[in-house]
């Protein structure tokens, strides 16, 4: 029904919101490149970080929301699915 009959007055999110959801689509593709030279946990915190702070900017709550999803993620695919995930970059360890 939208693709048949669209609303007469669309309203298309300002410059602002544009240049967000651009930043969040390179930080996804970056993070897709990252996860198999960096591991798991490193791009995964650092994608979560940057994009909770662009849900609310409090660095913070950022920085713990992204360490805290790496490793609750990281332990929930690796052990509770087994998944093959490597953790940190192999020459690392």
């Amino acid at each position: 029904v939208m693709v048949l009959k669209p609303d007469a007055e669309d309203e298309w999110p300002g410059p602002v919101v544009r240049l967000k959801l651009a930043l969040a689509v390179v930080v996804m593709i970056a993070y897709a490149y990252a996860l198999k030279p960096l591991g798991f946990l490193i791009p995964t915190a650092l994608a979560a970080g940057i994009l909770s702070y662009q849900i609310k900017a409090r660095p913070l709550f950022a920085v713990l929301a992204g360490l805290g999803l790496s490793g609750g993620l990281f332990v929930i695919f690796k052990y509770a699915l087994g998944l093959g995930l490597v953790a940190f970059p192999k020459g690392w360890f």
